[in-house]
């Protein structure tokens, strides 16, 4: 290669100075730190289970303000269900003195549901 009009060749042209590289280092370093940080201290993993007090009051509170009840009816659902999108469960409540079963689905890996009262008495 011909020499640049300092008389070095273009390859040590462009070498970085001794302060450019450090710079640079310290902020490789901080990317990877960032990056650790990142992975194992900020990532929320999803709960793998539903709790069922947790989903049971979920229900009861949904009946009662879809049936402009003035009280959450009583709602029992099993102690703990998988998060998985598509899981079926059974629940029960308690509604105009009648027991009733509440078929509940896992419609999202989130946790969204959707339930189904069985022969509830009064409006759906």
């Amino acid at each position: 290669m011909p020499p640049g009009r300092d008389g070095t060749s273009p390859v040590r042209a462009l070498a970085l100075s001794k302060h450019t590289r450090q710079v640079l280092a310290a902020l490789a370093v901080c990317v990877v730190i960032g990056v650790l940080i990142n992975f194992l201290l900020l990532q929320h993993r999803a709960p793998a289970a539903l709790e069922g007090p947790v989903v049971a009051e979920r229900i009861s509170q949904d009946i009662q303000f879809n049936r402009h009840l003035s009280a959450p009816p009583p709602v029992r659902c099993p102690a703990s269900e998988p998060l998985r999108r598509g899981t079926t469960f059974r629940c029960s409540g308690q509604l105009g003195g009648r027991q009733v079963p509440i078929t509940v689905v896992v419609a999202t890996a989130s946790g969204e549901l959707t339930f189904h009262l069985a022969n509830a008495p009064g409006r759906r």
